[in-house]
């Protein structure tokens, strides 16, 4: 599955790099995991930056398939 991801955070000390971004994600592309554990597997690798970031929050927005528009957000809004 095709799964777009939307990453947003503060900044505190240190902002994440673009490529480090880039090769993090490519990561997962060969994961079998569904996208309700993915966000939060995310999103806690982001957290475990510390005091660097804050406010953290992230999104999967996955391919119509079948039909069905899937969208995860953690936290839940």
């Amino acid at each position: 599955d095709l799964y777009r991801a939307t990453i947003s955070y503060v900044a505190r000390t240190h902002a994440i790099e673009s490529k480090s971004l880039k090769l993090w994600l490519v990561t997962y592309r060969d994961r079998r995991i569904f996208a309700e554990h993915l966000v939060k597997e995310m999103h806690d690798h982001i957290a475990d930056l510390g005091d660097k970031v804050s406010d953290i929050s992230v999104s999967l927005s996955q391919n119509v398939r079948g039909g069905i528009a899937t969208s995860v957000t953690y936290p839940a809004d």
